[in-house]
């Protein structure tokens, strides 16, 4: 059994790409099941600034081909097109990036908290659809567990910025005094609620969320201390706002730039800040164009994240420490996934014999009563067991691939079960 994933992040693919791979998570579960058409067990994890396809095969090669075909049949991107901008990995390199990616080590903003929810998210879906069992789970569950060591045993989230505050403060670059802006909160999602939170902490208080479902968009404005509009009362809202945060799930772009450009000639000199939080883009690019207008993308704040990886930078060794050591955890536990399933084997294979003669040696001898015959049932099961014992013991303590192959061609063992 190898472990495969096939990806791509902020970190070697431009914005433009990333944006033609990514996923809401109203598409996760879609995505997910089509995902099925070509492998057995997956999981998609699409953010802000990845997205990435973990899996699991007895045919590593089979594997890595069917998740390009997949990538070309979701995104409509051939993976050869896709370059340097896709990585793969296998086995302990993959294990060893998912526990780095859940423990926020991998991400823009180093330390942020946003990632271990969306891990869990993305294991969380997959594994209602029946894609995430087996060595997927058992590598997903230890994954969550190495993000919450280095949320608790590090300092490295300690005062660090989410994607959601790094936003607002490359806003206050523009904005000196975020407290009188009045600021709009396009979408009702995670991304929206952490943006807002921001926004509060920052001193702003004149918010207003704009949803297609008004009674999210209601809920998040109570939370919030805001009101609420109507979408479509959204271009309106551009004339009077200071500020845009939009992190909606849309397929399109829903602010364009006439609309922006006919808001911007009632304004009085004052300029406009809008954060395009999401993936793909809400906000049509060219509004960067009009004059007086600021536009920032995800693509944007790497500059912060940049100065926030210096700040915790002896944090991300601790961190890295944590997940070297639960990567010592995993080998132990990898190499025994060859032998477990041999010893079964094994056992199931004597334990065949076993019933196969007992039953014929007791249809020999009818004048056996059931308790007789009970007793020879016990009998024969206790001399397998003891029998088996030490041999099976001694395979799981060396646990050597050679003695392994060696135990196997003995019992003629041809299944590939030890693969499983």
């Amino acid at each position: 059994m190898g472990i495969i994933v096939t990806g791509l992040n902020h970190r070697n693919s431009t914005f433009s790409v990333r944006e033609a791979l990514a996923l809401t998570n109203e598409q996760l579960s879609g995505a997910l099941e089509q995902l099925r058409d070509y492998i057995d067990h997956g999981v998609i994890l699409s953010t802000c600034n990845r997205t990435e396809i973990y899996t699991t095969s007895t045919n590593q090669k089979n594997a890595s081909l069917s998740i390009d075909r997949f990538i070309e049949c979701q995104f409509g991107v051939k993976a050869d097109q896709l370059g340097e901008s896709l990585y793969k990995f296998e086995d302990e390199k993959a294990v060893e990036h998912l526990y780095r990616v859940a423990g926020s080590l991998d991400s823009l903003i180093l330390g942020e908290s946003e990632i271990l929810g969306q891990v869990r998210h993305a294991y969380s879906v997959a594994s209602e659809a029946g894609l995430a069992s087996g060595v997927l789970a058992h590598v997903f569950h230890n994954a969550l567990r190495v993000g919450k060591r280095v949320r608790t045993e590090t300092n490295i989230g300690r005062n660090a910025l989410s994607v959601s505050r790094a936003a607002i403060e490359t806003a206050k670059r523009i904005m000196d005094d975020l407290q009188s802006i009045k600021g709009i909160i396009v979408g009702a999602g995670d991304a929206s609620k952490l943006a807002g939170q921001a926004l509060n902490d920052a001193g702003v208080s004149n918010l207003v969320v704009v949803n297609r479902t008004e009674a999210h968009g209601q809920f998040l404005a109570n939370q919030l201390g805001g009101t609420t509009a109507p979408f479509s009362d959204l271009d309106a809202l551009i004339e009077t706002s200071d500020l845009i945060v939009s992190a909606t799930g849309a397929q399109g772009q829903i602010v364009n730039a006439h609309a922006v450009e006919i808001a911007m000639k009632h304004r009085v000199s004052r300029p406009l800040v809008i954060l395009d939080m999401a993936m793909p883009r809400d906000i049509d690019p060219n509004v960067a164009k009009i004059p007086g207008v600021h536009l920032f993308t995800m693509y944007d704040l790497e500059l912060v994240a940049e100065e926030n990886r210096k700040e915790r930078a002896l944090e991300a060794i601790k961190a890295e420490s944590i997940v070297q050591l639960e990567m010592n955890q995993f080998r132990e536990w990898w190499r025994t996934q060859a032998v477990i399933p041999t010893i079964k084997s094994i056992r199931n294979h004597v334990e065949s014999v076993r019933k196969n003669e007992t039953s014929r040696s007791l249809n020999k001898l009818s004048e056996l009563s059931d308790e007789q015959r009970e007793v020879i049932e016990k009998l024969t099961k206790s001399i397998v067991t003891k029998i088996l014992d030490q041999p099976t013991r001694k395979l799981k303590e060396r646990n050597d691939q050679r003695l392994t192959q060696a135990a196997r061609e003995l019992f003629e063992i041809n299944d590939d079960s030890y693969l499983t």
